[in-house]
């Protein structure tokens, strides 16, 4: 928690899931992180205040500077002495090479309590990136498990409608003999009838949570869902967990930070 997530990761999910039949609410996850706008601008802030670190430490790091100067003339010749039949050649090269190192010291300490200062966004900007992965983790458990339940429900109701129409498709048999009244056919037909209504809705609750679920995931996928989270034990005592949480908690790290 609190790292950009690494490239493709969520493809490769994806992929994986095809592999095996079903996605996973990890699969998800990925998939979401990937895919989440508010996660990317997260990490983008951290990479941002990661770079405005590099460039404070250059403040208090020595500075090397090197700088190569080459002079070059054409010659020259002049007479001398008076007397044309003498000249003198003159022709100016030379090189300079001049090395400066620079080190700010004791300049009031700015650029050190400016560095601690940036170390601190940057734990500040990575608990804030866990805060937004985390609260991303929630809304994409919610999802799964809520497409999970109306897909669950939605099996419910087909196994009662098949039940209904067996059960009245039984009682028109027994009406044709006399065996039943008109009234008893005629309950059991409106009980089936809404039982078909119940599951048209369930169908399309199903079909709206799946929906959902791949706009976090960035897209559709028609593969079914399968929980892979085993079911945690009943907690102990609380106490020990609010105060494990308190000291642990992105959102109150970056706070302090």
């Amino acid at each position: 928690a609190g790292v950009p997530p690494r490239r493709d990761a969520g493809r490769e999910a994806i992929t994986a899931a095809r592999v095996r039949g079903a996605l996973t609410l990890e699969d998800c996850f990925a998939a979401a992180v990937e895919a989440g706008e508010l996660r990317a601008i997260a990490g983008e802030a951290w990479l941002q205040d990661r770079f405005r670190r590099d460039e404070a430490s250059a403040s208090v790091l020595p500075r090397l500077e090197a700088r190569v100067t080459e002079f070059y003339q054409d010659p020259v010749t002049l007479g001398g002495g008076g007397s044309p039949s003498r000249f003198v050649t003159i022709s100016d090269e030379r090189r300079q090479v001049a090395i400066t190192l620079t080190q700010p010291l004791f300049n009031g300490l700015r650029e050190f309590a400016a560095l601690r200062a940036q170390d601190r966004r940057i734990d500040a900007r990575r608990h804030d990136l866990a805060t937004a992965q985390r609260e991303l983790y929630v809304e994409v458990a919610r999802a799964f498990y809520e497409t999970l339940a109306a897909a669950a429900e939605t099996r419910t109701l087909e196994d009662t409608v098949r039940v209904g129409e067996e059960r009245l498709r039984e009682m028109r048999a027994r009406q044709a003999q006399g065996l039943a009244r008109r009234t008893e056919s005629l309950l059991v037909e409106a009980q089936l009838e809404a039982d078909r209504a119940q599951l048209t809705r369930a169908r399309n609750r199903h079909e709206l949570l799946r929906l959902q679920l791949g706009f976090l995931l960035g897209g559709p996928t028609d593969l079914p869902l399968a929980d892979a989270v085993p079911d945690a034990p009943a907690p102990p005592d609380a106490a020990p967990l609010v105060a494990e949480a308190a000291a642990r908690r992105s959102d109150l790290l970056a706070r302090e930070a």
